[in-house]
């Protein structure tokens, strides 16, 4: 569980969002338009970055935890797969999911080894365990970076925009996959795709001008009006579609 309560997110002195109270138990959608400070809310809500006001996981202020400890609760899935390493395998960036878990210097545990194979097997990667993460496909890419969220096993899970270069068989195969993790994980969802948001439900927190509007549910942010405000553009009534007349 998630509470933020005036919170303002920080990078390199600056306020980019700011005086934000929402809580997140379930699932939560973040909209808004480019530039809006959506990665950087995500990245503050995972530890990566620092703020001012309250920000607790779990009921525990999250700048008073250890690093260790937060990647143990809440895990970050970026929108593009970044290496500094070119030579890495699928099967050695799978394995990272499990580093919050060992000791310095300690090798990685059977189990450890054994979550990654069945994680890669469930997520069709197994036969490219062995192949250059550089040499995989954007879709599959974006598979490995699920997989190793999955590995790290935290309860809370955030999602920063991972349909953006997904073609429609992937992104649906995207949103059967986050419907079951849905069941077991509290779920944070970055995306600019409004059918997936009414696909998946949930609240919606929608930032804009540096402040945030929080919906419990999707039906109050998708009524047309609403829409239209939010965007200052045209929806279509009833698909919810831009209108492009």
């Amino acid at each position: 569980m998630i509470d933020a309560s005036e919170l303002s997110c920080r990078y390199n002195e600056r306020a980019y969002s700011n005086n934000l109270s929402f809580h997140i138990t379930a699932h939560l959608n973040i909209l808004g338009a480019n530039g809006s400070g959506k990665s950087m809310l995500a990245r503050t809500l995972c530890g990566l970055l620092p703020y001012s006001g309250s920000l607790t996981l779990n009921r525990q202020e999250l700048a008073t935890l250890t690093p260790r400890t937060i990647a143990q609760t809440i895990s970050y899935i970026p929108a593009k797969l970044e290496l500094f390493d070119r030579y890495t395998t699928v099967e050695e960036f799978a394995l990272l999911g499990r580093y919050p878990y060992k000791e310095p210097y300690a090798a990685y545990s059977r189990y450890d080894r054994d979550a990654v194979q069945e994680t890669l097997t469930a997520l069709g990667l197994d036969r490219l365990k062995k192949r250059r993460v550089t040499q995989l496909s954007s879709g599959q890419q974006q598979l490995l970076l699920i997989a190793q969220a999955l590995i790290q096993s935290t309860k809370i899970m955030v999602f920063d925009e991972p349909t953006a270069n997904l073609d429609p068989y992937n992104t649906l195969k995207f949103a059967t996959l986050f419907q079951q993790l849905q069941r077991n994980h509290t779920t944070v969802l970055i995306t600019h795709d409004l059918a997936l948001v009414q696909h998946l439900q949930g609240s919606v927190l929608f930032l804009h001008d540096h402040t945030a509007t929080f919906y419990t549910q999707t039906e109050e942010f998708f009524d047309n009006d609403n829409l239209n405000y939010r965007y200052r553009v045209a929806f279509h009534p009833d698909t919810k579609a831009l209108l492009y007349e």
